[in-house]
């Protein structure tokens, strides 16, 4: 009986090391925990978890047990060793669990170390039946233990004989990685906290150092509470503040809760990456190397209060809108305008070198009616245009290369990013700002110079007249005659710089332009508008009658755009009250045939030969007044624009397709 009774249990015995041995060769064979990053929980107390003791980074820290704290002393990446053992990698200091000294003795010390590929730092792990698992040391068979079972904070954890004991079990509890997922538009935002929905996050004090706090402070409308969010292609945000160029970040790249956020220069980290997730018509913000949310300090709402990570606890701290800085509406008109900086009126944005290639620069040029200094504003959407210009084709773009005042504006082909789109602000009467929708900066004249050749740039707003520009939808015209011979009006055409053109018909009473009937046909043919003159020789009204109605001979039959100009300046023997009568009945007599007459004298004339306020109220005045006369727009481009409706400011301009010099007139 005692002889069957010692079989049965040998066989008993023998049935338990088979199972057991099967079952570690199973978890030996199974790499299930390949590179995972882990907690490891103690089976005595589910709140506390493997820690290295003071989060130190030193070879021979200790390894104890403490409360979870999310912080990255207690995630634990497990590496398959390729023996059937694992080598245990501390997230934070890259160091691996190892027996000191490789001791074989009951109750040896656990600390980290550098890695060395020894036994003492290889490790089996063993599952057990109810989901929990045990380490065993490759070095000495024993068993990861919390000493004395204990449950406090900073118990020992080292290596024992294996027992029946809750201690030698733990738990892995796998840290998932949350995943990037876009859920808002690339765009400049104001982030607001739900507690108070006039608090928003703001860069203490307007730093630009990395290193500044983040707070929430009262929404001022200033830089530091503006933020450029945008996405990468994983879905994980950056948040750049707009004045600094600084990115959120999470200090130290700390996985804890209460860990501290400032502003840092971007390095592309994970402290770095949010998750923005929309929850009940809020936002959580999530950081991506701590796997926790962005919180306003204890939820108070004073200004000054800290921003910093906490556990996701579902409260208003850790709520924020996101509100998109941008003007939903038009400004102005989609048309072709000239960017005339607030310095100099005749200084205008311009491609250099009249370049069709991208990436050539942007600049100010005295204006000469280039089309290179011509653009073409285009509305695109929620208050945004595209600036292209006219000769290149080619869209105004903002250097993403910037520093943390300024980035360079070029020329480049339209592809619609945000470097490529403008939001246009009223900054006073017929002045505006243009904001780059990729930084918030504004168009700027480099150091406020206005020679040519200064460079255009976007820069910080400073309410300067370097960052007011007056956009012109400004009409450009010639007038010629027989002395400008036979014209190619095709490749007048062609230069795209001609909107309007005036024809002289004729001379007194009796002499008509040689070229009078073919400028007219081939104006119509290329659908250029027109107007006419008729040179003036009357020296009395009864003459001034008789040209009136030489030149409605002249015209009849034909269809103007512009007046009918009475071209003022061979009368200097005449008073003023003389010529004023004689400029008056030219206009009476155009005036009752059915056309929209006007008057056409030099300054001088204007202002000492002609009493301007008895003419007629809708007497169209074309003024006559040189300046340099090189061929350029003089300096006080709108000095004219109240008083008169066409300015001719030179007499030496030079287009393709006429020989020689053409007078240049611009059309209010």
């Amino acid at each position: 009986m005692k002889k069957s009774v010692l079989i049965f249990l040998l066989f008993v015995f023998f049935i338990f090391l088979s199972v057991n041995c099967i079952v570690e060769a199973k978890s030996n064979e199974n790499n299930n925990y390949e590179n995972e990053v882990y907690e490891i929980e103690t089976y005595l107390n589910s709140d506390m978890v493997l820690d290295v003791s003071e989060a130190s980074i030193l070879s021979g820290a200790n390894i104890q047990i403490w409360e979870k704290c999310n912080g990255r002393q207690q995630r634990f990446k497990l590496q398959a060793s390729g023996d059937g053992y694992y080598f245990i990698k501390n997230v934070k200091s890259g160091k691996y669990l190892d027996v000191k000294n490789a001791g074989t003795d009951n109750k040896t010390n656990v600390q980290q170390w550098n890695g060395n590929k020894t036994d003492a730092q290889k490790w089996k792990i063993v599952e057990n039946n109810d989901g929990t698992v045990c380490f065993v040391s490759k070095c000495n068979g024993l068993y990861l233990s919390v000493h004395n079972s204990g449950k406090s904070n900073g118990t020992n954890i080292e290596v024992d004989e294996k027992g029946e004991q809750k201690n030698q079990k733990f738990n892995l509890k796998r840290i998932e990685t949350i995943r990037g997922k876009k859920s808002i538009k690339d765009g400049v935002y104001k982030i607001c906290t739900v507690l108070d929905k006039n608090k928003v996050l703001d860069i203490s004090k307007g730093s630009t150092a990395s290193g500044a706090n983040v707070q929430i402070w009262n929404d001022s409308n200033v830089l530091q509470q503006k933020f450029i969010i945008t996405a990468d292609q994983d879905g994980y945000y950056s948040i750049k503040s707009l004045k600094s160029r600084k990115v959120l970040d999470v200090s130290g790249g700390e996985t804890e809760k209460y860990t501290n956020v400032q502003q840092w220069e971007s390095n592309s980290t994970d402290a770095q990456k949010w998750i923005i997730e929309e929850n009940d018509g809020y936002y959580r913000i999530i950081s991506k190397v701590a796997g926790i949310n962005l919180e306003v300090e204890n939820g108070k709402t004073n200004n000054g209060t800290n921003i910093r990570i906490n556990y996701d606890n579902n409260s208003k701290n850790q709520k924020f809108n996101l509100i998109e800085i941008d003007e939903e509406t038009k400004t102005i008109d989609d048309g072709i305008y000239e960017i005339t900086t607030s310095l100099a009126s005749n200084m205008i944005v311009d491609v250099s070198g009249g370049s069709n290639k991208d990436g050539a620069n942007v600049q100010i040029w005295a204006d000469a009616n280039e089309n290179q200094q011509k653009f073409k504003f285009e509305y695109v959407s929620s208050g945004n245009y595209k600036i292209i210009c006219k000769r290149s084709g080619k869209s105004l773009t903002v250097s993403t290369e910037e520093n943390e005042y300024s980035s360079n504006v070029y020329q480049s082909t339209y592809t619609g990013t945000n470097n490529q789109l403008w939001k246009i602000k009223k900054a006073e009467d017929k002045k505006y700002y243009i904001i780059s929708k990729y930084n918030e900066r504004y168009l700027d004249v480099s150091g406020a110079h206005t020679t040519n050749g200064t460079n255009i740039t976007v820069y910080n707003p400073n309410n300067t007249n370097a960052q007011k520009f007056v956009l012109e939808q400004k009409k450009y015209g010639i007038d010629v005659s027989h002395w400008q011979g036979t014209i190619d009006f095709q490749k007048v055409k062609n230069t795209d710089r001609v909107d309007f053109m005036i024809i002289r018909a004729g001379h007194g009473i009796t002499i008509k332009d040689k070229k009078f009937e073919y400028n007219y046909s081939e104006a119509k043919k290329y659908n250029i508008p027109i107007g006419v003159y008729l040179y003036a020789t009357a020296q009395n009204v009864e003459e001034a009658e008789a040209e009136a109605n030489y030149c409605l001979k002249l015209i009849s039959g034909k269809n103007f755009e512009l007046p009918i100009f009475y071209d003022v300046e061979a009368q200097e023997n005449l008073d003023k009250p003389t010529i004023t009568n004689i400029c008056n009945a030219f206009y009476k007599k155009i005036k009752n045939a059915g056309y929209n007459p006007g008057i056409y004298a030099s300054k001088y004339y204007l202002l000492y030969k002609i009493d301007v306020n008895k003419l007629p109220v809708n007497c169209k005045i074309w003024v006559a007044s040189y300046g340099k006369n090189d061929g350029t727009v003089p300096k006080d481009t709108y000095r004219y624009n109240e008083n008169f409706d066409i300015w001719q400011f030179t007499s030496t301009g030079k287009i393709d397709g006429i020989d020689g010099d053409v007078d240049f007139d611009l059309k209010y």
